[in-house]
């Protein structure tokens, strides 16, 4: 069984990271991660538009990605031919 002296001491200063610490280290994490994804082209950015939107008192922004259209137009052709 472990003293109460030793129940009650600090953990070492190693062992203690401050919320704003983690939050940095996320934030830089996530970028370095995104900027590796950009650079291999597994994201791309598309243009988008945005729309406001009200549903039982709240409000929604949603965003409207035009290539996503065309692509969903292109898959349902592509649907299309199959069936045929």
């Amino acid at each position: 069984m472990m003293d109460e002296s030793a129940m009650r001491a600090a953990p070492p200063a190693a062992a203690f990271v401050s919320p704003a610490q983690t939050s940095s280290d996320l934030w830089q994490r996530l970028e370095a991660v995104y900027e590796a994804a950009v650079a291999s082209g597994a994201v791309v950015k598309t243009d988008s538009t945005d729309e406001y939107m009200e549903d039982g008192g709240i409000e929604f922004v949603v965003r409207i990605a035009a290539s996503l259209r065309e692509k969903a137009k292109k898959t349902t052709t592509q649907t299309e031919a199959c069936v045929a």
